[in-house]
């Protein structure tokens, strides 16, 4: 029998960090609204009107949940268009301003080393273009060390943008300690402006604007359940949205912050999917904590040499669990869970076919060999103590 012809069907589903399945609820949102909706959003006649109706609704559910303004929440294609459209905007705002002078440039951002690649990259790109990058260093638990950020803002510093739950450990950084360094700084003036990258937070954390004191949140729809293809950014205070230019012009949808027809259905999906989430986040953490806790213990079991990557089991989000696994070459177990059937991962989806050493790790202090034999576990809504045992029971016959 040939390789491929013993692939099982995968049960065993642990990549939720770079995507999970739909939920019940949010595809019964996107069909439901794919039956009644027949119009244009932007069209006056009662065809159109209904379709606004949900995006508005949308638009409530967003604002009642993150505690920000009703014309606060502009949903976007993806979380990537949102983020870049954070960095990008307020940037271009800021030097497009009337009367700005020489002192004011270059427009200076912080990040931190273990942002997403669609901050990490926007801002690569964007200190090409002449804007100054300050990335602030990464513990060896993979959390930001904010002790820099003092030091790192001045008068030009126009946003700090940090990541909430790190997409690669589950590190989770102090939002609300940096939102607190940044107000004192900022005094009655407008910037720098604190833009939190929450695609992984969601699901677990308390991402209100009133919790985390922040002034813009990103959010991505397939990381909660919704439909992919959505994604938000969402401000605190609607005024805020004057600090920001678009990068996409056309029919000035959105507020006139991202033009393009809006995609209605998946919209609806995102919105259930917030709402649902939000109604089951503690009950879920506990729940996922517990697996992630016998998926740790069972690694290191079967391979006693094993150590974790980043934060331990019990402080880091409760779905992410970064293992090196000595000897074993990262692709290797990826194909050999694959054909096992399992999914696993080797880091961000957005770069993980190059099988490139993550960047996020390298920054953490961490050897490339370590890096490279180093797998991502990721779990979520559908993971159950049985997918758990499962797995490392693959984990017990990988033959590499």
């Amino acid at each position: 029998m040939k390789k491929s012809e013993r692939r099982q069907q995968k049960t065993l589903y642990f990549d939720h960090a770079a995507t999970s399945p739909i939920t019940e609820i949010a595809y019964r949102a996107m069909i439901d609204a794919c039956s009644s909706d027949i119009g244009n959003p932007g069209s006056v006649h009662g065809f159109g009107m209904k379709a606004m109706s949900i995006i508005d609704g949308s638009r409530e559910i967003f604002s009642d949940i993150l505690g920000g303004e009703f014309g606060g929440t502009i949903f976007t294609s993806s979380a990537t268009e949102a983020n870049n459209l954070a960095l990008r905007g307020v940037v271009k705002k800021y030097t497009h301003r009337s009367g700005i002078s020489d002192a004011a440039f270059p427009a200076r951002i912080i990040i931190s080393g273990s942002e997403h690649d669609s901050v990490h990259n926007v801002a690569e790109r964007m200190s090409q273009e002449g804007c100054e990058i300050v990335h602030l260093p990464t513990k060896k638990d993979g959390r930001t060390d904010l002790s820099h950020l003092d030091e790192a803002i001045n008068g030009r510093t126009v946003m700090v943008s940090l990541i909430y739950v790190n997409n690669e450990t589950g590190a989770v950084n102090d939002i609300k300690k940096a939102a607190k360094m940044i107000s004192e700084y900022r005094g009655g003036g407008a910037y720098p402006l604190l833009h939190v990258d929450a695609s992984q937070a969601f699901r677990y954390y308390d991402c209100s604007f009133p919790f985390l004191g922040a002034d813009m949140i990103t959010l991505s729809s397939h990381k909660i359940g919704g439909p992919k293809g959505a994604g938000a950014l969402c401000f605190r205070q609607e005024n805020t949205l004057k600090m920001i230019e678009p990068i996409i012009i056309g029919g000035g949808q959105e507020f006139g912050m991202r033009s393009g027809t809006e995609n209605v259905p998946a919209i609806a999906g995102f919105s259930a999917a917030l709402n649902e989430s939000f109604d089951i986040r503690e009950k879920e953490s506990r729940r996922l904590y517990e697996i992630k806790k016998i998926i740790a213990e069972g690694v290191v079991r079967i391979f006693p040499k094993a150590k974790i990557n980043g934060p331990s089991p019990e402080k880091g989000s409760p779905h992410i669990l970064n293992i090196w696994i000595p000897g074993k070459r990262a692709e290797d177990v990826l194909i050999a869970v694959d054909m096992a059937g399992g999914a696993i991962s080797y880091g961000s989806a957005c770069s993980v076919r190059a099988f490139k050493p993550s960047r996020v790790l390298i920054d953490m202090g961490l050897s490339e060999d370590r890096v490279r034999e180093s797998v991502r576990i990721s779990l979520g809504r559908e993971t159950t103590k049985g997918d758990a045992k499962g797995l490392l029971n693959i984990f017990k016959n990988l033959n590499i």
